[in-house]
């Protein structure tokens, strides 16, 4: 009888931790949202402009490997 115990313990999924928990929460979540059930935050950033690397390098005399 032992050993359908252990082929039954192997057959199972393993537990799901914090993290596992959390990734099915968002993805709920994300999906409601998408739904229109709920409604979520919005945050809104500025993107700095492109910036010219190759100026800075050549104004502070230093090339990319002189770190």
């Amino acid at each position: 009888m032992a050993k359908k115990t252990d082929e039954a313990k192997s057959a199972r999924k393993p537990g799901m931790n914090r993290v596992s928990r959390g990734v099915i929460a968002g993805l709920k979540q994300a999906v409601a949202h998408a739904r229109g059930e709920i409604s979520l935050p919005a945050r809104y950033y500025d993107v700095p402009g492109p910036v010219d690397v190759k100026a800075i390098r050549a104004k502070s005399g230093l090339s990319q490997s002189e770190r």
